[in-house]
């Protein structure tokens, strides 16, 4: 049971690194295709508002526009890290109670010291839960 936690944790942390490379690829490529998606469509409507409006209003017109996108999507970004820290927190927690569990003498009322791979795959899940929480 030990060696399939450490096994599953050990392939949940390293995972296969070629299709997370292609996958990451992948992401890039599609993220300049909307970039330049919405460029063009930010010069598209700067071309049509010029033409009802003097061209540098038309241009603070846009501009105001997207500083409250930009606005809007780093809001979103911080609330979605924020969560993500208190998950990482909650999950750490949770792996440190689990591992006072295991320590806490047994029901006769006596020490039980463990000191066999139970103990030693408890702590190294800990170890690697606290590891996660602390590294972002």
């Amino acid at each position: 049971m030990i060696e399939d936690l450490v096994g599953t944790l050990v392939r949940s942390q390293v995972g296969d690194l070629r299709k997370r490379k292609a996958g990451t690829l992948l992401e890039i490529a599609a993220l300049g295709a909307v970039g330049l998606a919405v460029a063009f469509l930010f010069f598209g409507l700067f071309l049509w508002l010029s033409l009802r409006m003097e061209p540098w209003l038309a241009a603070l017109v846009l501009c105001l526009l997207a500083l409250t996108l930009a606005l809007g999507l780093w809001v979103a970004g911080r609330a979605t890290i924020r969560r993500a820290e208190e998950q990482r927190q909650q999950e750490a927690l949770s792996g440190l109670e689990a591992l006072e569990l295991l320590l806490r003498p047994g029901k006769e009322g006596a020490d039980r010291p463990e000191t066999g791979p139970a103990l030693v795959g408890a702590a190294l899940a800990a170890g690697l839960v606290l590891g996660r929480s602390m590294k972002r």
